[in-house]
């Protein structure tokens, strides 16, 4: 493979795998069930009202709906606009890093840079591990911070500084959602890895094969 070609490849990866994880996250519905009941969001708002709602923010987030409803106040439904933006933004990168890595691999294919491919993979799965390995280990130390900073990074604006005493939205997703939300995204990172490194084996005992 062409330099070029190998270093996009090594970077791609890991950007593909995590967005990857976090957009299949973002829609697996199991998780947000079993989030409002370990954190007794039915306590605090009616069972039926969670469910439609969480309903309608996916929908939201798919552009199959707006929130035109009462439930969320006017900062939170801004708030939405701008997450909006992030998920879809996010869906806009994995996608083309999927048609980048597919071409890269298609290349390296072609031109039978067996070599090349299985080390830009391995140590594109190598940098994936250690940005995880760091996340964890800034998650475990202190959440709270890591939080707030990542909300100060992504949003231009206080929107976010909502109230769990008068906010649905919090009341909803409070910070115990986020933390088990990005355990989750990691350990899906985590299988992902290990999906690539088994399809580098394959294609390792395949080459040696044929020679």
């Amino acid at each position: 493979m062409k330099p070029f070609a190998y270093i996009l490849l090594i970077f791609i990866l890991p950007i593909f795998i995590l967005l990857l994880s976090l957009n299949l996250h973002v829609y697996n519905e199991k998780f947000y069930l079993k989030e409002f009941e370990k954190n007794n969001v039915y306590d605090n708002i009616e069972k039926e009202s969670v469910l439609e709602n969480y309903k309608l923010l996916i929908g939201y987030f798919k552009n199959k709906n707006d929130l035109e409803n009462s439930f969320f106040n006017e900062k939170e439904k801004l708030h939405m606009i701008d997450v909006k933006r992030l998920v879809n933004l996010s869906g806009k990168i994995l996608y083309i890093s999927l048609i980048l890595l597919v071409l890269l691999i298609s290349y390296a294919i072609y031109k039978k840079d067996f070599d090349d491919l299985r080390s830009g993979l391995a140590i594109g799965n190598a940098i994936t591990i250690m940005i995880i390995v760091l996340l964890i280990l800034f998650v475990m130390f202190d959440f709270g911070s890591v939080f707030l900073n990542f909300h100060l990074g992504l949003f231009s604006n206080d929107l976010w500084q909502l109230n769990p005493a008068t906010d649905k939205l919090i009341q909803m997703f409070p910070e115990e959602f986020f933390f088990d939300a990005f355990i989750n995204i990691l350990i899906n990172s985590f299988i992902a890895i290990i999906t690539v490194f088994s399809l580098l084996y394959i294609l390792r005992i395949r080459t040696q094969v044929k020679k």
